[in-house]
């Protein structure tokens, strides 16, 4: 992507998500035991995520 000329933050954090949701939802099916640390590592990141949301919101609004 940097390749590409792509800059923000936002979408190498929103693909790292996309490809951590696919890697998870594979790994806890073959390991139930890593379902509680993946669901603590998944608010982490939704929480990054909401942060990212609440920018662009507030860019968008002009605040």
């Amino acid at each position: 992507m940097a390749a590409m000329g792509q800059d923000d933050i936002g979408i190498y954090f929103t693909v790292n998500l996309i490809v951590y949701l696919i890697i998870s939802l594979l790994y806890v099916q073959l390991n139930p035991r890593a379902r509680k640390v993946l669901s603590k590592m998944w608010m982490g990141l939704f929480a990054g995520f909401m942060v990212l949301v609440v920018i662009r919101v507030a860019e968008i609004l002009g605040w």
